[in-house]
């Protein structure tokens, strides 16, 4: 008996199974604020409106925009950043986020991103990460473009098709 007490008493405190740990609000909590999840969000809002000068420019075929059209276009745009604010708030999104990460990650992962994020490495990943981010969103903005002709040839093509598949 006492050689089946200590064997589970061993399994129990064995790395492998206690990475199974569910990973508690605090550390999550503390991953968050490392990784400065808040101040990302706020970039977001800050670029968002940048994203949307420049498609509804482009949606204007670059005709020249009068002032009044820019006025108007600047009030949607932040009236719009607005309502993503409000939606999109830290104060709705923390709890989605501690939500995620605790049915995602065990406490020794959450463990281990912790240790690299307050490493040189993981902060310059945090520092960095935005501008990465930037450049992605750049490089799939022109790609989209450039893919579009395409897929608008498709839909062109398979419309009628779809059309006439329901008569």
């Amino acid at each position: 008996m006492k050689k089946l007490l200590l064997a589970i008493a061993l399994l129990v405190s064995c790395p492998a199974f206690a990475a199974d740990k569910a990973a508690s609000e605090a550390s999550i909590r503390e991953l968050l604020d490392v990784t400065d999840a808040k101040k990302l969000l706020e970039g977001v809002y800050a670029q968002m409106d940048g994203v949307m000068d420049q498609a509804m420019k482009k949606a204007l075929d670059g005709k020249p925009v009068t002032a009044e059209q820019e006025k108007v276009m600047a009030e949607y745009r932040g009236k719009v950043v607005a309502i993503t604010r409000e939606e999109l708030a830290w104060s709705q999104l923390e709890p989605v986020y501690i939500d995620l990460y605790s049915k995602t990650f065990s406490q020794a992962e959450l463990d281990g991103m912790l240790q690299f994020y307050r490493s040189e490495p993981g902060k310059a990943v945090i520092a960095k990460m935005p501008l990465m981010m930037n450049y992605l969103m750049q490089m799939m903005t022109t790609r989209m473009q450039a893919l579009m002709p395409r897929i608008m040839t498709l839909a062109e093509e398979y419309v009628p098709k779809i059309q006439a598949a329901g008569k």
